[in-house]
């Protein structure tokens, strides 16, 4: 008996639909109700000075520059019961895809840094990762969030000198 690859290649395939039924063997209900944010940013666009860094201040890949303090304003917070939290996601352009904030290109514009965020310990705060979560007050306070910024030299590349600037989104999310 001659092998035929075709005759073979047809049974298998007949062999693999096979047919399937299904039943809805339960329900899920989904509930939930859409509010106002719990807080409103005081400011919707926040400038961080990081000020001029001398390039011998980059001794090769990752080492980093003087941190920046920063702050996230926030008014009018409500918390119906005190056990709400808040946390914030930083997102923005990452070519490097090392979580760090790419500064802007072209002529005149510094190459050879990113910007790194660190969170209110100055622990490093990669990109759309979550912050440490902190309480929203109970009733129609402020409440500050605090972070740092800094350059850091990317790997494998000398430091060119020029405008250095960058920019973040940010996202609050209440939990």
């Amino acid at each position: 008996m001659k092998f035929s690859p075709v005759i073979y290649l047809l049974s298998s395939m007949s062999l693999s639909f096979t047919s399937y039924t299904m039943a809805a063997d339960g329900q899920i209900n989904f509930t939930g109700t859409l509010e106002e944010s719990k807080c409103t940013p005081i400011y919707s666009t926040i400038s961080v000075p990081l000020g001029s860094i001398g390039v011998d201040t980059f001794t090769g890949a990752a080492s980093t520059s003087e941190k920046r303090a920063f702050d996230i304003a926030l008014k009018d917070c409500t918390s119906n019961d005190g056990n709400l939290k808040v946390s914030v996601t930083f997102t923005g352009s990452d070519g490097n895809n090392n979580n760090y904030l790419d500064t802007a290109s072209g002529s005149g514009h510094a190459t050879g840094v990113e910007i790194v965020l660190y969170d209110a310990d100055q622990e490093v705060l990669p990109l759309r990762q979550e912050s440490d979560q902190v309480i929203v007050p109970e009733a129609g306070g402020n409440l500050t969030l605090s972070f740092f910024a800094g350059y850091r030299q990317t790997s494998g590349n000398a430091v060119i000198p020029g405008l250095a600037n960058g920019m973040a989104a940010f996202t609050l999310t209440y939990l």
